[in-house]
């Protein structure tokens, strides 16, 4: 829920309203609402957040008061939506399934390393990493040393070898890339599946000029004007950068498979060379 200082009483209050609703549902559906295990985060700049006076929120009979962060689907968020913690979380999973893999990696061949590795590092970084698109490069670094480690596991290389080649060899895209991949991937399954959720296909618009134009045919989004730092962390706006910049032959294919497929080439070729 968003809210400004002036209306912050009257949102709170339709927000216990709201979860009183959702309460009663559940009692006449026979289902309960853990009131205790409920959790409030408010997130903002440290400045917004010091002009915030609500300090708790009732929910049934109990009252709840903000952390500093909560977990939602696996994925760590924080007051200042800066995923520092997510990041750490990631790192330190990552790292420990890279040292168990390490030590049985003389007993193992590659094709079984990498079906370690895949499983049980490059899905944890995949995970919801749509989130982490412009996150400063201090916190993607670290995401990029654990990918790095990951391949010189497989591939035996030594710490003084450049990792490039590595990952070139491995064919595997760097963070960065896997993260606009991911993003890419999602936006033209809005654009292009007919039935696609509803609350995706309102984030993003489809360009259609009122007169004829020579950029008509290049299967462009209407610009997303972020008005603050926060919004240029949503999806919105890094659909509609992401999505113009790509070339239109990459963009123009009839099916989701083959649209990945020379995406992944196309972000392949772009990092690489």
């Amino acid at each position: 829920m968003a809210l400004t200082p002036d209306d912050e009483s009257k949102q709170i209050l339709k927000l216990e309203n709201c979860i009183d609703n959702v309460k009663n549902w559940m009692k006449n559906n026979f289902l309960k609402l853990n009131d205790d295990k409920t959790e409030l985060l408010k997130i903002a700049t440290d400045h917004r957040l010091s002009t915030i006076c609500t300090n708790c929120v009732k929910v049934g009979g109990a009252v709840i008061h903000p952390s500093n962060s909560v977990r939602n689907l696996g994925v760590k968020f924080d007051k200042n939506f800066d995923m520092k913690e997510h990041v750490s979380n990631m790192s330190e999973t990552a790292n420990f399934q890279l040292y168990n893999i390490g030590r049985i990696r003389n007993f193992i061949d590659t094709d079984t390393s990498k079906l370690f590795v895949n499983s049980l590092v490059t899905s944890g970084l995949d995970y919801c990493n749509s989130l982490l698109l412009y996150l400063p490069s201090l916190q993607l670094n670290r995401l990029q040393k654990i990918q790095n480690k990951a391949a010189r596991i497989i591939t035996r290389t030594k710490l003084c070898e450049h990792i490039t080649p590595i990952l070139h060899q491995l064919h595997w895209l760097p963070v960065t890339s896997r993260i606009e991949f991911k993003i890419l991937s999602l936006t033209y399954s809005i654009i292009n599946i007919e039935h696609s959720p509803g609350y995706l296909k309102h984030l993003v618009t489809p360009y259609i000029p009122t007169r004829t134009l020579r950029s008509q045919n290049k299967n462009l989004l209407m610009p997303y004007h972020a008005k603050s730092s926060f919004g240029e962390s949503s999806f919105s706006f890094a659909a509609f950068k992401l999505w113009n910049k790509l070339p239109s032959e990459v963009k123009d294919f009839p099916s989701l498979s083959v649209f990945n497929k020379k995406l992944k080439t196309h972000l392949f070729k772009t990092h690489f060379n």
